[in-house]
Parts: C-alpha cells; sequence; structure tokens
C-alpha cells in the first residue's frame, strides 16, 4: 500500500470560518514579527488517490485541448485545475514551496482549528528563513530548522492565546 497522501487546494469559502479567522489572526501576527509582508494563505484537504488521478487526467486533457484551439470561439473554458500534490508519510498540517511559491503557505483544513496558529507561525518561519536564504542542505541542518520553526509556531500560539 502506498503512503503517499493527496492534497488538493481548495477555496478558502470550503474552509471551516473559525480556521479561518484563527489562520488569518495568527498571519497578521507573524508577518510584521518576521518582516513577511503579502503572505497568502492556501488551504488544501486530502483526497484520494483515485480522484487525484482522476483531476490528474482531466487536467491534462483540459490542457491538450486548449492547445488545439478547441476552447475558443467564445466557448465557456471548462477549465480543470490541475490539484496540487503533497506527499507524505505521516500527514501534515501545512507546506510551503519556497522556490516556486514564496508568498503563500499552504494549510491543511482538516487540522483541528486550535492548531491553526501553530501551523500559520510555523510555516511562516519557514519562508522567513528561505527569504534569507537558508537551505537546509544536509539532515542535521533540516532537524534545526525544523526545531525553530516548531519553537515559533509555539510562540505564535501561546502569544494569541494570552499565555
Amino acid at each position: 500500500m502506498s503512503s503517499k497522501r493527496y492534497y488538493q487546494e481548495i477555496p478558502a469559502g470550503e474552509v471551516d470560518p473559525g480556521k479561518r479567522l484563527a489562520a488569518e489572526r495568527a498571519l497578521a501576527h507573524v508577518e510584521g514579527r518576521l518582516g513577511l509582508p503579502h503572505i497568502v494563505i492556501r488551504w488544501v484537504r486530502e483526497i484520494s488517490e483515485t480522484t487525484f488521478n482522476l483531476a490528474d487526467s482531466l487536467a491534462e486533457v483540459d490542457k491538450a485541448s486548449q492547445a488545439l484551439g478547441m476552447v475558443a470561439g467564445g466557448r465557456p473554458d471548462y477549465s480543470v485545475k490541475k490539484p496540487t500534490a503533497f506527499i507524505d508519510e505521516g500527514g501534515f498540517g501545512g507546506k510551503v514551496h519556497p522556490i516556486s511559491r514564496q508568498d503563500a503557505i499552504y494549510v491543511n483544513a482538516d487540522q483541528p482549528e486550535s492548531r491553526i496558529c501553530f501551523i500559520v507561525g510555523h510555516e511562516c518561519k519557514h519562508l522567513a528563513d528561505h527569504r534569507v536564504g537558508y537551505r537546509p542542505y544536509t539532515p542535521e541542518k533540516a532537524k534545526a530548522m525544523e526545531g525553530r520553526a516548531d519553537n515559533f509556531g509555539r510562540e505564535v500560539e501561546g502569544e494569541l492565546r494570552g499565555g
């Protein structure tokens, strides 16, 4: 059995309002502390491998039909978005893509509301590290980077809870 887990980006409107509010509050709190203006929160939700493969195939067909000019002449554009896939053996609360998306963090909408502030702080710390050029090229550096992000996430969580 595969250990891959697949996640698809979802509109913010599909996320529990309490979770969105907690994430926005945490983001406003950390942006100034870390010097990270204009960070976007992108939400994802776990999907099945079958759903991922179907969406991926439909996106490829859509891409090919557009390349052939089949979506033209004023007809509606029924574009199928290729799903965002994250591979992780233990699931995840959040992710960053420091090279392709330096302005965004991805938050798993299925995480409990109580974890959202930690996740936003943790992921924003990763973005800040990447923006100053820190890259963990060794397992030891990667572990240290995760530790710093965890500590910052806990700080943010405590500060926003008033403790």
